[in-house]
């Protein structure tokens, strides 16, 4: 029989065998870990570029897709004809002084090397930089304000559409002086320098659109054309401009 100490001495060897067994366990059991890890780290890095690659294409899809719906136009006048000082087809507000004119038209047919810089700037914003030919001639309308207050009704201009689908309200424009509310309509987005702005509108069965702009300050001029409100959702991408002179699809008036 054995005695005490060597039944210590048997036990802490057998203790000591059972230590490294379990820590080989342990580094096996790490290994296979830091494998299964690797290996599903790989995967789903595998599965996210897949998934961000489906991603970008339905997104390019989509935009194509936008891009080539057409739009038809809602709102009179896109051509931005005035009249004693009055923006064609639309009402006014009449609580403040409210004024329109022709500012410029930036023709069609002109080589680049021959227009001035402003009209270089007008067609850069439009993404037709170095263009020769377009339609229509551009009409540039100057809207000045004066005299307004806080105490007044801050719209300026607008017509009424039907808005049971989805509208777009959009032109071309630039903030010379004064500033504008945060309902700017086909404004929104404007600065000082010339460029694509606007927003869409979620429509309603039944609801309609007024498509003014308000004004935040007691006098202003905005410089803008091809200002209008289209049925559908335009892409309002100010560096990638898709805004066009669209149909209007009421009557054959050409505006």
């Amino acid at each position: 029989m054995p005695t005490v100490e060597q039944s210590v001495a048997q036990l802490q060897q057998t203790n000591a065998e059972l230590v490294t067994a379990s820590n080989e366990l342990t580094n096996e059991v790490t290994s296979k870990l830091s494998t299964i890890n690797s290996t599903v780290d790989a995967k789903m890095q595998e599965i996210d570029g897949s998934l961000n690659t489906a991603v970008t294409s339905l997104n390019d899809y989509l935009a194509r897709a936008r891009a080539e719906h057409p739009f038809y136009r809602l709102t009179k006048n896109q051509l931005g004809t005035v009249t004693s000082n009055v923006l064609d087809g639309y009402s006014v507000n009449g609580a403040f002084p409210i004024q329109f004119e022709l500012y410029r038209v930036v023709q069609s047919g002109i080589a680049w090397e021959l227009r001035d810089d402003e009209e270089k700037e007008i067609l850069t914003a439009m993404g037709r930089a170095r263009a020769v030919h377009f339609s229509p001639d551009i009409n540039v309308v100057k809207m000045t304000w004066s005299g307004w207050q806080s105490s007044v009704s801050a719209p300026t201009f607008y017509q009424k559409s039907d808005k049971s689908t989805t509208l777009t309200c959009a032109s071309y424009a630039r903030l010379v002086s004064g500033s504008l509310g945060s309902a700017a309509a086909g404004f929104t987005g404007i600065t000082n320098e010339w460029g694509l702005c606007g927003d869409v509108f979620s429509g309603s069965p039944g609801s309609y659109f007024h498509d003014h702009p308000y004004i935040a300050s007691e006098s202003g001029e905005i410089l803008f054309f091809w200002y209008a409100t289209v049925a559908g959702l335009v892409p309002l991408e100010r560096n990638r401009p898709r805004w066009g002179h669209f149909p209007y699809i009421y009557d054959n008036q050409p505006l």
